[in-house]
């Protein structure tokens, strides 16, 4: 038995990346100290990109690797390795989860900071492996993204994150476009 052949979509990672990035970077900003303009229109705009430069290099890390696999079948070790690397990146950048408390079940010392850093690595390596493992199905990964960002939006309503906020909003924006 022959199993028929159907096109599968495999750069719709590359469709989010062109749409999201180019926006987040015109997106308006009253108090840009960075910016290009031509006649008092602002062409580029850089303080969305400075405030979220910590979480965009690792994601367009993962990103290139994604794409990198979707072109050359990359193996999992390779892929792995790749991800821990971005994993490392966003921690060192400064964004990790802050889930365990100082002292937490009589952890000496700083010891809190290095399991909260665990968790960021194990969380970011396994989102995108789920995603990835998702991703074979038509439509089903920018759908759960639309729904995952459709919640932190939720989140970040009452935050004063203002670049995060417009990054999220362009990101469902781009997913429902897609769906």
């Amino acid at each position: 038995v022959v199993a028929p052949i159907t096109a599968v979509p495999i750069k719709t990672g590359l469709a989010v990346a062109l749409k999201v990035l180019p926006a987040e970077s015109l997106a308006p900003d009253n108090f840009a100290f960075l910016e290009i303009r031509v006649k008092t229109k602002i062409l580029f705009n850089f303080s969305m990109i400075e405030d979220l430069w910590n979480i965009l290099v690792p994601a367009l890390l993962i990103f290139a690797v994604g794409l990198w696999d979707d072109l050359k079948r990359l193996p999992a070790r390779i892929k792995l390795v790749w991800q821990i690397v971005a994993a490392m990146l966003l921690i060192r950048l400064g964004t990790s989860v802050s889930i365990i408390p100082f002292g937490f079940l009589g952890l000496p010392g700083e010891t809190h900071i290095a399991v909260n850093w665990l968790i960021t690595l194990f969380w970011v390596i396994g989102i995108t492996n789920a995603f990835n493992f998702i991703d074979s199905m038509d439509g089903l990964a920018v759908g759960v993204s639309g729904i995952a960002v459709a919640f932190l939006i939720l989140v970040t309503l009452g935050s004063p994150q203002i670049s995060l906020l417009q990054l999220l909003t362009l990101m469902i924006g781009t997913c429902v476009g897609l769906f």
